[in-house]
């Protein structure tokens, strides 16, 4: 949120001075325009985004063998992005852009520690949870129509939407560790999930001011949808609680899923894993629900730049 508000006012105080020396500005008009804009972004990178959140509840809850008194780092889902487009006007009130955003890389490190509900809480440490998750978004492109409203001589209420599209891939890794009076339990785990794009759609509601007949100044609040499924994924995992067979394929589809009874952290939390076929839904080790595993770019943004005339 600090990142936010030093951007709104980094941006916002130039903004508002050109304003202020603008009111006597021609139209903007150009054939061709480049717009440079940047600002703030929210992300919600969807199930490795909720598995971090469920481990961390069961953690902080205390109701298994383990507990602890931080909270994981998780995923930031602020962050600030710029954007680049090329605009091209096609009759006067429409037109079209081509555009390419920041891109998204992601790799907080949680390294906690932990306490055993089998000796004294108030006790030395029984062990650690290491987790680092890594999510990787390429620049989108997107391709917007643009329909501008004028409201005076010198400012327009702009309406857009399009198509873009998104490219992302994640991996994670987990160590958790425990000794207590029962002896020491661990469990590992490592899946990498390949990269693979969609396309996905927006909208953008904005105002352009013009300066000059060659300047303008925009503000502009988009959101988009955008979320990719069915990644190709390779996996391992090993840990002293069970004997049986794994609970997951070394290589696969990555899915989300969730711990029966014998979760090595807890009971009925997500982890992503990965599985060749459909994960089990019953048993010690397997719950409900399972669907495959969605990297969620869905979001909005918020921007200020400058529109320049090219030609």
């Amino acid at each position: 949120m600090k990142k936010v508000v030093l951007c709104l006012v980094t941006l916002g105080i130039p903004f508002m001075a050109v304003v202020g020396l603008a009111d006597q500005a021609q139209n903007f008009q150009s054939r061709i325009s480049l717009v440079l804009a940047g600002g703030p972004g929210y992300c919600t990178y969807g199930d490795i985004g909720t598995s971090l959140r469920d481990i961390d509840a069961v953690l902080i809850s205390g109701d298994f063998r383990g507990y602890s008194k931080e909270h994981l780092s998780g995923l930031d889902g602020w962050g600030i992005g710029w954007e680049a487009e090329a605009r091209f006007r096609i009759i006067r009130r429409f037109s079209l852009g081509l555009a390419v955003s920041s891109p998204l890389h992601l790799s907080p490190e949680s390294r906690v520690p932990l306490y055993s509900l089998f000796t004294d809480p108030s006790g030395s440490e029984a062990g650690s949870f290491i987790c680092i998750p890594d999510v990787r978004m390429r620049p989108p492109i997107r391709l917007s129509a643009y329909y501008s409203v004028p409201l005076k001589s010198n400012l327009s209420l702009i309406i857009g939407a399009g198509v873009g599209t998104y490219s992302g891939r994640m991996s994670e890794s987990i160590d958790y560790e425990l000794a207590d009076s029962s002896g020491t339990v661990w469990y590992r785990s490592n899946w990498s999930a390949a990269r693979k794009s969609t396309i996905g759609i927006h909208g953008t509601l904005g105002a352009e001011y013009g300066i000059s007949s060659r300047v303008a100044l925009i503000a502009n609040l988009s959101y988009r949808h955008a979320k990719i499924a069915g990644f190709s994924a390779e996996m391992s995992a090993e840990s002293n609680l069970w004997t049986w067979d794994r609970n997951y394929d070394p290589q696969g589809v990555l899915w989300a899923w969730s711990w029966g009874e014998d979760g090595p952290m807890g009971i009925g939390y997500q982890e992503l894993i990965v599985w060749s076929g459909t994960p089990p839904n019953h048993g010690p080790r397997g719950g409900g629900p399972i669907r495959p595993g969605v990297l969620d770019l869905s979001g909005f943004s918020m921007s200020l730049g400058l529109k320049i005339a090219v030609f």
